[in-house]
């Protein structure tokens, strides 16, 4: 069976993992393998959908596969503390993936508070929300950071510390780009000890290009947005109090006024 990693959709991924399973055994980093020689540890940074991410557990838990996903607490897409969006992540979970902790690094320094302090507080929420252990992290953008403030947490597995704290070869397909020479080596030499990285929203729903991608989310949370917002109006249309503040209001507005020296 051929398959192009130029096409970003569930099929292709699908297939894909077909053929690293045919390759390598795969792991989460909760389940790494400390003693073999070969592995490959499978990787989710859920920066927009939690739906698309569980789609994608879906199709590994299907395949036989494990691996790690790193949530957000919160963001502009997704908010744990929301019944249904931990709900998904619960999913994910019983599915027998790690569920780990995604952060943003830029948001961590404007909180006037010790960054390091700010990610073990949250990687103890997370697990207080998830009654499940959480043992490891990933920054959002490593790339753009000459330097990791979190590079050794003790009892914590670091993404980006474990590639070079292992050997193992890294590859990724952040803003939905390979970097071919690094995609190409792991098709065709396959790398003994590899990290994949693969974002499920890039996959869930196809689009054509990137932006296209980018321009069906977005749409998705301006809808999710004006679903809120009606939501609030129906309430707002119940509550018997507004009501009767409206008709009064509606009689008199002078029954508000007051005065002062």
């Amino acid at each position: 069976m051929r398959g192009n990693l130029s096409v970003f959709n569930i099929q292709m991924y699908e297939r894909f993992l077909k053929f690293l399973k045919s390759r390598y055994r795969i792991f989460p980093f909760c389940r790494f393998p400390e003693k073999r020689d070969s592995f490959l540890i499978l990787r989710h940074d859920v920066e927009v959908s939690l739906e698309a991410a569980c789609q994608m557990a879906k199709v590994e838990k299907a395949l036989g596969i494990t691996s790690t996903y790193l949530v957000y607490l919160a963001n502009r897409f997704y908010n744990l503390f929301e019944a249904k969006d931990l709900r998904l992540v619960n999913e994910i979970s019983k599915m027998g993936n790690e569920i780990g902790l995604h952060f943003d690094i830029a948001q961590y320094k404007t909180y006037g508070r010790p960054m390091r302090r700010r990610l073990v507080t949250e990687l103890h929420v997370l697990e207080e929300l998830t009654h499940r252990e959480v043992r490891s992290f990933a920054m959002h953008n490593r790339s753009l950071y000459k330097h990791d403030p979190f590079a050794r947490i003790p009892s914590y597995v670091n993404a980006y510390s474990f590639n070079k704290d292992h050997g193992v070869f890294y590859v990724s397909d952040s803003c939905r780009v390979w970097r071919i020479r690094d995609v190409q080596r792991l098709i065709t030499e396959h790398p003994p000890r590899v990290q994949l990285l693969i974002h499920a929203f890039q996959w869930i729903p196809s689009a054509r290009d990137r932006y296209a991608l980018l321009d069906k989310w977005f749409k998705g949370f301006d809808q999710r947005n004006e679903e809120y917002k009606c939501q609030w109006k129906s309430l707002w249309r119940r509550i018997e109090y507004i009501a009767e503040y409206d008709a009064a209001i509606k009689r008199s507005r002078r029954m508000l006024d007051f005065q002062y020296d």
